[in-house]
């Protein structure tokens, strides 16, 4: 993380250090490694559009408000996992798609993974991706890998933020030819 003396003067000013934050970029020629067996076979599948609220109660628990939220100017809330009937229509007029993709538990009880692909005419497709802490390293690997065979074609750039902590995930990041753009320190102001 470049900008120290921003960083320092920041704190100063009574802000305080978040979590640092990738952007991660993987262009369209690089190599997809294949999965496993068992990675074959997690059951991958379209968010219903019932199921916001568990994916909004899957962000909560692993990208808290604390905590930057989804990103950088993404704050969590409602509107980041439902949309309106007049974002509809916008989107379908600019050419934009949303697509969901979650992993469920086995009682289909609640959502353990999920994977958001915002696909854009002429523009790069952005990933945002959350997977519960105790299957890291297998259902991001799934989901990403997914990403990569569909999306992330001849001339297809993707483009990912991701909390610089979880390692093992940045880790499969970089396996799947994703580089590392920029690294940031999210802050925010205690008013006191």
């Amino acid at each position: 993380m470049d900008n120290f003396t921003a960083r320092r003067l920041y704190t100063r000013l009574g802000f305080v250090n978040e979590i640092p934050w990738t952007l991660w970029r993987r262009s369209g020629t690089s190599h997809v490694p294949s999965l496993s067996e068992s990675q074959r076979a997690i059951h991958i599948t379209r968010r219903r559009p019932g199921e916001w609220r568990q994916e909004y109660e899957l962000a909560q628990h692993l990208r808290p408000l604390e905590h930057s939220g989804l990103g950088w100017m993404r704050p969590l809330h409602p509107g980041q996992f439902r949309k309106s009937l007049w974002q509809q229509v916008g989107d379908w007029l600019n050419f934009r798609s949303v697509e969901r993709l979650v992993i469920r538990s086995g009682d289909e009880g609640r959502l353990l993974a999920s994977l958001r692909i915002d696909r854009s005419f002429g523009a790069n497709t952005e990933l945002v991706l959350m997977v519960e802490p105790e299957y890291q390293g297998v259902y991001d690997e799934a989901l990403l890998n997914l990403a990569v065979r569909r999306f992330g074609g001849r001339g297809q750039t993707l483009v990912l933020e991701h909390p610089g902590e979880e390692e093992i995930t940045n880790n499969i990041l970089r396996r799947y030819g994703f580089r590392p753009q920029r690294e940031v320190m999210h802050m925010r102001w205690e008013v006191r």
